[in-house]
């Protein structure tokens, strides 16, 4: 989960979010939604659906706590793909807030086996 955290704001200029990718944050688990492709106006941003292939690193658990102790689960290495149409969305804090949107360098995806 190597990237940088750009805080949602009010948006001056909202070519700067050209290339940057939306991911959605619950709780410990982190899923991607998609590449900002273009901007309309002040608010307005087109969406590239990104989606996540299967996780390439072999898992190592150990028995422990509720069922087993996953060691080694910062170790999830995936593949992202561009999947579907894109999609227009209004930009604002309140929307990024309620559904848990945050705009990063990279696409994330990670499971918390610990959960």
């Amino acid at each position: 989960m190597n990237s940088t955290f750009i805080t949602p704001r009010d948006y001056t200029d909202n070519s700067e979010l050209l290339g940057l990718y939306v991911n959605r944050r619950l709780f410990s688990d982190v899923d991607p939604v998609g590449k900002i492709i273009a901007t309309r106006g002040r608010n307005f941003v087109t969406i590239q659906p990104i989606s996540a292939g299967e996780n390439k690193a072999k898992m190592n658990f150990e028995i422990g706590g509720f069922s087993a102790i996953c060691t080694n689960q910062y170790s999830q290495n995936y593949d992202f793909f561009e999947d579907g149409e894109p999609f227009e969305i209004r930009l604002s804090k309140s929307m990024m807030k309620n559904k848990f949107w945050y705009i990063q360098d990279n696409p994330c995806k990670f499971y918390d086996y610990n959960f």
